[in-house]
């Protein structure tokens, strides 16, 4: 295991038996190992490349380059959602569009978890401060933040601060439990009656 000596690999076993040399078996296993990992490595590159391309494209917000508006993911999402022809706006709530979210692909960023439906421009402009509409200026950030995620996560906000709550509770009763007056617990063991 970790005596100090490493294991000889099955091929550097191999190259010493052909050769008769351990310097030659370590030596040509480590470089048929580099060999096999840079040609998998310029073998997948490529093609692991070619891949993000046409998934950002398949993914891109509005009309892909050299496409039709009605491709882009925009123009999908309104029609599955019958918001084609109505003021409503799709809103960006937990990875923005751009600002930094310019560095997240679009194949994770334009995908329904990611998106919040907004009533008008109005309500949009008010948690994103990139949309602007005249006149309207933007909530302050907490409640920006707050005012931007559905109201899902908020509700699982809420349960888990009130969870982390009820649980600090339990361990601060816990730590003052053993300094009440004459040495009696404040809190009984379920099932049993307080001490008289």
């Amino acid at each position: 295991m970790l005596s100090g000596n490493p294991t000889p690999s099955f091929t550097q076993k191999g190259i010493t038996s052909f050769t008769g040399s351990p310097t030659l078996g370590t030596w040509g296993d480590m470089l048929l190992g580099a060999g096999l990992t840079l040609s998998a490595t310029s073998y997948s590159v490529p093609r692991v490349a070619a891949w993000h391309e046409a998934m950002q494209a398949e993914y891109s917000w509005g009309a892909p380059s050299g496409g039709w508006f009605k491709e882009g993911v925009s123009y999908q999402m309104r029609s599955e959602m019958g918001l084609v022809g109505s003021d409503e706006e799709l809103h960006h709530w937990l990875i923005p569009q751009n600002q930094w979210g310019s560095w997240v692909p679009n194949y994770i960023k334009n995908q329904p978890w990611n998106i919040m439906v907004m009533e008008d421009a109005e309500a949009h402009a008010m948690v994103d401060p990139f949309r602007k509409v005249a006149g309207v200026d933007p909530y302050p950030l907490p409640l920006r933040l707050w005012m931007g995620m559905p109201a899902e996560v908020r509700a699982a906000a809420i349960g888990g601060g009130l969870g982390l709550g009820y649980l600090a509770s339990g361990a601060a009763s816990d730590d003052n439990s053993g300094s009440t007056a004459f040495g009696m617990s404040s809190s009984a063991p379920l099932g049993k009656k307080p001490r008289h």
